[in-house]
């Protein structure tokens, strides 16, 4: 289930004095494992757009990946609609009879149905401006401004042919401001609904704190910016798709003790070359250190901290439970990143586990 992992060093040694950073990329499953249907087709989405979401839908699914295999056979569209009309069938393909009979022609095991709402509504105002012809010389003026909310409410299920169970259903709402004014070249945006993590998101770089990005699906990588809102907000709809139906990564960037002061001067040193290791892409080094030194001190609360980290990142997360449980209970006062650890490694536990 989790395939990839990689390693890179961050040098961010001060991290409250006592702890250095690693970052660790995990695969996380897809929130919808369960599915077992290959042969999929999307078959109508309502209300699209110049049938930007439904051609789209297709090429997306199409490169989902489970287990770093393909997940899905996408059948050609237009071989779709060439049955659809043949056979006379209804688009919806409404009846368990009529799906029946679809899929045994077609071919096709399951399909995508959905319906896309798509709104908007705009606001006039005036904005100041001030402009100046010399440094004695200044006026103000009015300009007239425009924002305009772009809301899309788009929902999404796939239906299995021979059963008429539904597979998949999800409903996303998606909304975005675009304002212009009279004295602009160019339109300005945000998101309002928090989306444009999704398909745009960046990495976060702080290194005094412990990070999670989820990067963005390489299922959408191929989809391509557009000042058109519309397109935008379904590029948002389908990155979050892909993560619904597809495996996709998550980055983590971990804490880890510098040192343990319970060991022997010597093995203090060996625990540091450790530290050294881990900060120089050399994880698995560092975890073969720790793990040496364990036989000796099974006790050491940093160390044991560290084996916990070295569980997480290679997707061993009931492991590292296990192993910052008991960091937890050999520490003397409470332990700010042990605290952290268990967050998150629950929170990791509880999303690997989701069906």
């Amino acid at each position: 289930m989790f395939l990839r992992l990689s390693f890179f060093a961050i040098f961010a040694l001060f991290l409250f004095g006592c702890s250095a950073t690693i970052t660790a990329t995990n695969v996380v499953p897809p929130r919808a494992g369960e599915i077992k249907a290959k042969q999929v087709g999307v078959l109508e989405i309502k209300g699209d757009r110049n049938d930007y979401f439904t051609t789209t839908l297709s090429s997306v699914i199409d490169k989902l990946e489970l287990g770093g295999e393909k997940r899905f056979q996408v059948y050609d569209r237009n071989q779709i609609e060439n049955i659809i009309k043949e056979q006379k069938f209804q688009a919806t393909i409404g009846d368990p009879a009529t799906m029946v009979k679809f899929g045994r022609l077609s071919g096709i095991e399951a399909g995508f149905f959905g319906g896309i709402d798509y709104n908007t509504g705009s606001r006039n105002y005036t904005e100041k401006r001030r402009r100046c012809e010399d440094k004695n010389t200044c006026y103000e003026y009015n300009v007239t401004c425009t924002d305009t909310d772009h809301a899309l409410r788009t929902t999404i299920s796939l239906t299995d042919f021979s059963t008429a169970k539904v597979l998949y259903s999800n409903a996303f709402n998606k909304s975005r401001r675009v304002k212009t004014c009279s004295d602009s070249s160019y339109a300005s945006s945000s998101s309002t609904s928090g989306d444009e993590k999704g398909f745009l998101g960046i990495l976060g770089t702080a290194l005094s704190t412990e990070t999670e990005q989820e990067e963005v699906p390489e299922a959408v990588r191929h989809l391509k910016d557009s000042s058109d809102p519309y397109v935008k907000l379904v590029n948002v709809t389908l990155t979050e798709i892909a993560r619904d139906l597809g495996e996709y990564y998550v980055t983590s960037t971990i804490e880890i003790e510098k040192t343990d002061k319970t060991l022997s001067e010597t093995d203090k040193l060996k625990f540091e070359s450790g530290v050294e290791f881990a900060t120089s892409k050399r994880f698995d080094r560092a975890c073969e250190i720790w793990k040496d030194l364990e036989r000796s001190y099974p006790q050491a609360p940093n160390l044991v901290f560290n084996l916990g980290v070295c569980k997480e990142s290679t997707a061993d997360y009931e492991g590292a439970l296990s192993y910052y449980k008991k960091a937890d209970s050999l520490a003397l006062e409470p332990n700010k990143m042990v605290n952290r650890a268990l967050t998150r490694i629950n929170a990791k536990i509880e999303r690997a586990n989701v069906k």
